[in-house]
């Protein structure tokens, strides 16, 4: 009974880091009304779901800061800044002001723009110095590639050298729906190949400044012969949870939270999210907690992935071919941008201008980016567990919330039924025992009456 508080405390604590999760991608434009009011009802939806860490493509709409509103929420939160675009520098401000408030991570310059270049804009390296002289240390400052610049790119594209020195904290989206001939049951080999090729790029830091900013599959659609469904998203986020937690020491975002119906750029596109635009579950029991790698008693290779053991199981070839195909590589959102006035394109049926006024255009620029990358296997080492830093060096993972609440009641719930069948099963065993003790010492003076009375009489006669 005297351990039992410890007890508790040491429960309590267990079920806090197992609802701890990874972070998810946001983009409110799901929503052609979006205010403020509408991203704290997408906060709560993404809370209920276990998340507790969000990336934006941008940092403001109108008079929004998204930031502000994520964090209020009580949400960490990765900023992006678009680029290049008419409003970077404004976009810019707004993501060093949510800085200043707290609970930023990291704040990203730029979505996948060198796509289609053949060098790092000077100016991209500038802004990001200007953010980081400008933001609290706690906040890391970067960009976002695909792949291909990481790798088939990397000795192509002038100043890259010089544009990952200058980041803290560099993303790379990686996207096996876009890799020819790639079932959703393989994908996963896919995007850890690929993300162990970017670890090991000829590139300063990369390694330990390297976090996953995309990943995911769409529930329709289709593209390089591969085909989007709910089955597919089920079995391919599955697998991504029990691999991601391999890599610990780095943070990641599975792409997307929400469909997007607005876009105008192919069925895949407007069904990547885990919900649907109006925050509906697509599947039952997609955010369920992986169990944590267990570690081996002695040392012994790495336990292989659910998709690679399935992969050995098969006679058929283990992992899928990373092609390289640089032409079907297509355009990151912020190099499509206009850098005139920041305008963009939100599809057909969406006019944010119509309905926010004069200041609507200022996320313009950063949709979200286009995702396929191309690269092979090269066969290289596995992620090491690196640490990056204090804040990012615990796994996390993902579990089940009712949608009408917070992660808070669930624990606290489970942790006060739990004490209270403790505390029951105390109290049964100490009142049985007390009357236990109560029999034996009625049945003992029993005995010892009746043997003492035949003396006595004995005596007397």
């Amino acid at each position: 009974m005297k351990h039992f508080a410890s007890i508790c405390i040491a429960v309590l604590a267990c079920i806090a880091k197992q609802v701890s999760a990874d972070g998810v991608c946001y983009d409110p434009d799901h929503n052609p009304g979006k205010s403020a009011a509408t991203v704290q009802a997408d906060m709560e939806a993404i809370k209920a779901r276990g998340f507790d860490h969000v990336r934006t493509y941008i940092s403001k709409f109108a008079h929004v800061n998204l930031g502000k509103v994520i964090t209020a929420a009580g949400l960490r939160v990765s900023l992006g800044v678009p680029f290049p675009a008419g409003d970077a520098q404004a976009q810019a401000d707004a993501a060093i002001e949510a800085a200043k408030s707290g609970n930023v991570v990291y704040i990203f310059v730029g979505n996948e723009n060198l796509a289609s270049t053949g060098s790092v804009p000077g100016d991209q390296i500038a802004l990001i110095s200007r953010i980081k002289s400008q933001v609290p240390p706690s906040v890391k400052v970067g960009t976002v590639q695909r792949t291909a610049e990481f790798v088939e790119r990397v000795g192509s594209v002038g100043g890259l050298a010089q544009l990952i020195g200058a980041c803290d904290v560099v993303g790379v989206n990686i996207h096996p729906f876009f890799n020819p001939g790639t079932p959703a049951e393989k994908a996963i080999s896919v995007t850890e190949s690929q993300w162990s090729a970017s670890l090991n790029a000829p590139l300063p830091g990369i390694r330990e400044k390297l976090v996953l900013t995309e990943t995911g599959w769409p529930t329709s659609g289709s593209a390089a012969g591969n085909q989007g469904s709910v089955a597919g998203l089920n079995t391919y986020f599955s697998a991504y949870k029990q691999w991601s937690s391999k890599i610990a020491g780095h943070n990641k975002y599975f792409f997307q939270m929400f469909d997007q119906p607005q876009r105008n750029d192919g069925e895949h596109e407007r069904t990547f999210g885990l919900l649907t635009a109006d925050r509906r579950n697509k599947f039952e029991g997609s955010f369920d907690a992986p169990k944590p790698p267990v570690a081996a008693a002695k040392p012994a290779p790495p336990a292989p992935s659910a998709a690679s053991a399935s992969a050995q199981a098969s006679p058929a070839p283990a992992q899928p071919s990373v092609a390289l195909n640089a032409t079907n590589s297509r355009v990151g959102a912020d190099a499509k941008a206009s850098t005139a006035g920041g305008s963009g394109s939100f599809g057909a049926d969406f006019d944010l201008s119509s309905l926010m006024g004069s200041g609507a255009n200022s996320d313009s620029e950063e949709k979200k980016g286009d995702k396929e990358t191309s690269t092979p296997t090269f066969g290289m080492p596995g992620d090491s567990e690196d640490k990056y830093s204090e804040k990012d060096s615990e796994a996390v993972e993902i579990t089940t919330k009712s949608s009408g609440g917070g992660s808070g009641t669930f624990v606290g719930l489970v942790v006060a039924a739990g004490c209270a069948a403790v505390l029951a099963g105390f109290g049964f065993i100490i009142a049985a025992r007390r009357k236990a003790n109560q029999k034996e010492e009625s049945e003992t003076k029993d005995a010892f009456e009746l043997t003492e009375t035949p003396v006595r009489s004995s005596v007397l006669i």
